[in-house]
């Protein structure tokens, strides 16, 4: 009787030992999950910053072709451009707000 006491006491204490590491692996996993979605957001970030930088450019190069070919100052085209990167903003703000609900629907 006394021997089965403390089979049952060793198998009480790796039993709560291996509750303490898997409450630790827990702690871990959670942590890495919060990691993982940080990244994926500044994945994100990264993506609509390169868009940006593209579409400036994009518009740059095209009202600088049109300035050339017409013989517009800069100050007009600067003037253009304003206007153009302000639509252009705002359809970038339209778009991030729309990504979450069009990725809840996807998914």
């Amino acid at each position: 009787m006394a021997d089965l006491e403390k089979k049952l006491n060793v198998c009480t204490q790796e039993l709560t030992m291996a509750g303490s590491a898997l409450a630790l692996r827990d702690s871990e996993l959670e942590t890495l999950q919060g990691c993982s979605k940080e990244l994926e957001e500044l994945r994100e970030m990264k993506e609509v910053r390169w868009y940006s930088n593209y579409l400036h450019s994009a518009i740059f190069k095209w009202f600088s072709l049109i300035c050339f070919i017409g013989g517009l100052s800069s100050r007009t085209l600067i003037g253009k451009m304003s206007r153009q990167l302000l639509f252009l903003r705002d359809k970038l703000i339209n778009w991030l707000a729309l990504k979450p609900y069009i990725k809840k629907n996807i998914y």
